[in-house]
């Protein structure tokens, strides 16, 4: 079995098919609960990465008017599936007011822009612009199962044993 590990090859395998497996567990786990990594470089711009529904989704979100939407820093959220019915009055206003400028979507690969607007319950409505794309899971777990597929069972080349005539 250790003559089996020998190389750089079969342990960077063993490490890409770990990868798919997580990459895989997460997109069966996104069918329940919602998992979003937000960073705030400023109280006015937002960037999250977002597990959701068979895809990875990030967005980019910045005030129009410079007002603020959130606080500086890093944070993590893990939100249960909700359906239309579970949502707040504010999330059904922040969803139907969604105007996107253009959209593109092709086997589970989205690109988006447009503009929201977010209503604050003791303040005033903050327009928001949005950027985004998502990327759906198969797209990582085909290819890194596929290389190491290739990594685990090529066979190691055979090293060549004649001794080199000196000269």
């Amino acid at each position: 079995m250790r003559e089996f590990f020998r190389g750089w090859k079969r342990k960077a395998g063993c490490v890409t098919l770990a990868m798919a497996c997580a990459f895989i567990t997460e997109c069966v786990r996104t069918f329940d609960v919602h998992d979003k990594i937000s960073y705030c470089p400023a109280s006015n711009i937002k960037y999250a990465l977002a597990a959701r529904g068979e895809v990875i989704d990030w967005t980019r979100s910045e005030s129009v008017d410079g007002a603020s939407i959130n606080q500086p820093g890093f944070s993590w959220r893990r939100i249960p599936k909700w359906t239309k019915s579970q949502l707040t009055r504010t999330e059904i206003k922040i969803s139907e007011s969604r105007l996107l400028d253009w959209d593109w979507r092709l086997c589970g690969f989205a690109f988006y822009s447009g503009q929201i607007k977010v209503p604050f319950t003791n303040g005033p409505v903050i327009t928001v612009r949005m950027i985004g794309c998502s990327v759906p899971f198969w797209s990582i777990v085909v290819p890194l199962t596929a290389l190491s597929a290739y990594m685990l069972l090529n066979k190691p080349r055979e090293k060549n044993k004649q001794p080199v005539p000196h000269a």
